[in-house]
Order: structure tokens, then C-alpha cells, then sequence
């Protein structure tokens, strides 16, 4: 068409053979055209089927593929959900391991606790390696595992021994301080020790502060049976059922002498208010148990003989009375002539006049058990003051360099409460007794001037 146009604008005279040669070109152009078209749908023929062929095998292949992804992503989804199970019983294994390790651990230290003194030389290495273990990061728990169960292998070793009885060689500390090598004999919770040389046998018990038991002695039979055993490995065994605390109370036991010499200074009062009260008491007791008292048949046979004249025998009645009740019948006797106003003021001076001998001492006697309290008072400031002073010196971790103090706060308070208990009965049964024998004075003076009232009344 562009061939014709040009043709046709170029205003060719030609006209004709221009058109023929544009339609013959494009004839040819046709021509080559269909060719290769019909070259190209015959390669496209021949091509076509190793094409679809093609296709269809990549088709399968893709299918393949794909079923492979969805099997492969179905497995890699049952994978996770295996892995997220192995994780979570790797974290309960891992919770249990810890456990176990925990609980063994708390299994050692309790083991330290309940195995006697006398094998702890023996199982201690072991039990601190165990517990070690526990908190070392440097271990594995296969590691620690190992260590502490070969603990608990060595605890169920040590039952099995404990049920028949064991015999080990070891040291313990005699009562004087020496460190004595023998052999130990242990039988469930009690032990007991014969030191190779020396005379050192008894029952092996824990001693504060140190690795190795100490020695209560056994006496007697007792101790021959226990070297025997040691030596031997038969015989019999002493059995304590306090598991050992009937031996220490035996060990702790003191005389009075002792006892009261830990109360300290302040003691030294308290004993001799005590004594001294002591000794007015049994004095004032046995002056009293002496006291006879005047009757009322000794009052009415008085005045019998004096209403008869017989002034003489009234007297010497009186007299046999002694003591105060006769002196007052005797004063009685003499004055009976006069008035009765008169006379009953000299017997009520007269029973004056012996109130205060019948009641010496007395005060002496309530003083102490007024005092005694307060110097055992005085004893416990003065004890705890020296408690605090040790403490401040040593600490608290040995009782028995603190014991010296409170010893003597408490034995104070305690002689001090009993001597003013003891002092406060006395003095209210003396002063009772004594009340009652100037009551029996009084009835009798009265007794003998109403008497004699009545009788010149009479007369």
C-alpha cells in the first residue's frame, strides 16, 4: 500500500507498470509469507506434541512437587509439634532432675543431722561433697546425680549395719580434754567408746563446738562389758531408753555446797540472814514449847485457897506454874487485897512488861524475810550485769561461758524467795504461837479479878 501510494503521488507517467510492480512485490512478499507460515505451522506441528508432552510431564512434575511440599510441610508440622512435646518433657525432666537434686541434697543435710558423732569422721567427707554438689555450676547433673546418690547408696550401707550392730576404730575426748584413739561400738542411736590404753570406756555423746564425741564415763560391770564388746565384737550392750540425757543430768549433778557457791557475793548475805534467822527461830521455838499456861481450874483452885486464907498454898501453886503465867498469878496473889480497878492495871502492866520479852527477836525474823527477796534481787542485776559482760567479751555462741552469770542471777532469786518464804511461815506461826500465850495470860487476869470480884460480892 506504501509502494502504491508512492506511486501514485510521484505522478509517474508509468502508471501502470508501478502498480504491477508494487502488486508483484507484495505478491512476494505474500507469497514468502505463506511460506514461512506454512513452515511455521508445520514446525509448530511437529513441535507441538514433544511440547504438550513437555507440559504434561512438567505438569506432573509441579503436581509431584507439590504434593511433596504439602507431605513435606505436614511432616515439618508434625515435627514442631514432636519437638514442642520433647522440649516439654525435657522441662519436666529437667524440674524433676532439680527436684531430685533438691530433695537429695535436703536428704544430706538431714543425714548430718541425725548420724551419731562418732561416725560423722567417717560418712562427713562424703555428706559435704553431696551437699557441694547441690550448688556447684561447674557440675552436670549427671555429675550430681553420681555424687549424691552415692550418698544415699552409703546411708542404706549404713542402716543395713546399724540393724546388727557395728564396731569402727575412731577418737573421742576423754572428760579431761584428751583425745583418745579406741574403737566405737553403735547400735542404732547409741554409741559407745574403750580407748585402746587407759581406763577411758563409756557411752560416746556430741560435744558443742567439736568434730569428735566426748567420753561419759561407765562405772562398774558396766564398763567391763563395753570393753569386752569393743574387743570382741560380742556381749552386751548398755542401753540408755533417754537416749543418754539420764548420764548428763547424772554428769551435771552438784552438792548444796556447790550450788550455792555459783550464786556469787551476794549469797554470803542471804546464808547468814538465814542462819541467823534460823537460829532465833529454834531459839524462840524451844522458849515457847517451855511456856505452861494458867487453866482455868489453876485460876478457880487459886482463889479456892485464897478464899479459905490459905495464901501460903495459892503462892506456891502459882509458883509451880513458872514462867509468866505464874509470875502474873503470883503478882495477883500479892495484891489481892487491893481495889479491882487497882488491880487489873497491874496485871495489864504486868502482862506489858512481858509482851516484848515473849516477842524478842521476832522483828528480826520478818526483817529477814523482808530482805531476802530483795538481795535476791540484787543478785540477779549483779548476774545479768556479768552475763552482758561475757556476752560482749565471747558472744553468744557458748553457753557455758555465759552459764556463770545466769547462775548466779537465778540461785540468788531462788535462796532469796526460799529464805524469805521460809522466814515469813516462821515468823507467822511464833508470832500466832506467842499471840495465843499473852491471850491466855489476859483471860487469866481477867478470869482471877472477876473471880475474886465475885467473891467479895459474896462475902
Amino acid at each position: 500500500m506504501l509502494l502504491l501510494t508512492i506511486a501514485l503521488s510521484g505522478r509517474s507517467t508509468d502508471t501502470t507498470t508501478g502498480f504491477d510492480l508494487a502488486a508483484e512485490s507484495v505478491r512476494t512478499d505474500l507469497h514468502a509469507s505463506q511460506t514461512e507460515l506454512t513452515e511455521l505451522n508445520r514446525t509448530i506441528a511437529r513441535e507441538k506434541l514433544p511440547l504438550a508432552r513437555q507440559v504434561s510431564t512438567q505438569e506432573a512434575r509441579t503436581a509431584a512437587r507439590r504434593d511433596e511440599l504439602q507431605s513435606a510441610q505436614s511432616q515439618a508440622k508434625e515435627a514442631r509439634e514432636i519437638v514442642a512435646g520433647l522440649e516439654s518433657e525435657t522441662g519436666t525432666a529437667d524440674q524433676e532432675i532439680g527436684f531430685l537434686v533438691s530433695a537429695l541434697a535436703e536428704f544430706g543435710h538431714f543425714l548430718e543431722t541425725k548420724v551419731h558423732i562418732s561416725e560423722l569422721r567417717r560418712h562427713g567427707e562424703l555428706i559435704e561433697a553431696a551437699e557441694a554438689a547441690a550448688d556447684d555450676v561447674n557440675l552436670t547433673d549427671r555429675q550430681r546425680l553420681e555424687l549424691q546418690f552415692e550418698l544415699l547408696e552409703r546411708a542404706t550401707v549404713r542402716v543395713e549395719e546399724l540393724l546388727g550392730g557395728q564396731t569402727f576404730a575412731g577418737s573421742a575426748l576423754s572428760p579431761d580434754g584428751q583425745l583418745l584413739p579406741g574403737r566405737f561400738v553403735l547400735a542404732g542411736p547409741v554409741a559407745v567408746f574403750a580407748a585402746e590404753q587407759g581406763e577411758a570406756v563409756g557411752i560416746a555423746q556430741l560435744e558443742v563446738n567439736s568434730l569428735d564425741p566426748i567420753i561419759v564415763p561407765l562405772t562398774g560391770s558396766s564398763s567391763n562389758q563395753v570393753r569386752t564388746l569393743a574387743a570382741d565384737g560380742k556381749g552386751l550392750f548398755p542401753v540408755d531408753p533417754s537416749g543418754g540425757r539420764a548420764l548428763q543430768l547424772e554428769g551435771q549433778r552438784e552438792t548444796l555446797g556447790e550450788h550455792l557457791w555459783k550464786g556469787g557475793a551476794v549469797m554470803i548475805p542471804i546464808l547468814t540472814l538465814a542462819v541467823l534467822a534460823g537460829l532465833l527461830a529454834i531459839v524462840k521455838w524451844i522458849q515457847i514449847s517451855r511456856l505452861r499456861t494458867a487453866h482455868p481450874a489453876d485460876v478457880e483452885l487459886i482463889l479456892k485457897q485464897l478464899a479459905a486464907k490459905h495464901k501460903d498454898k495459892a503462892i506456891a501453886h502459882a509458883r509451880a506454874l513458872r514462867g509468866p503465867a505464874g509470875t502474873l498469878l503470883e503478882t495477883a496473889i500479892e495484891n489481892a487485897d487491893q481495889k479491882k480497878e487497882l488491880l487489873e492495871e497491874m496485871l495489864y502492866e504486868q502482862v506489858l512488861h512481858m509482851r516484848p520479852r515473849l516477842e524478842r527477836w521476832l522483828p528480826f525474823i520478818g526483817l529477814t524475810a523482808a530482805v531476802a527477796p530483795l538481795l535476791g534481787l540484787l543478785g540477779t542485776v549483779t548476774g545479768m550485769i556479768n552475763t552482758f559482760k561475757l556476752i560482749t567479751l565471747f558472744g553468744t555462741g557458748d553457753a557455758k561461758t555465759l552459764s556463770s552469770g545466769i547462775s548466779e542471777a537465778l540461785i540468788t532469786t531462788e535462796c532469796g524467795l526460799i529464805v524469805a518464804v521460809s522466814a515469813l511461815l516462821i515468823h507467822a506461826v511464833l508470832t500466832r504461837s506467842i499471840r495465843g500465850f499473852i491471850t491466855s495470860l489476859e483471860q487469866a487476869a481477867v478470869g482471877f479479878v472477876n473471880g475474886l470480884a465475885l467473891r467479895r460480892d459474896d462475902q
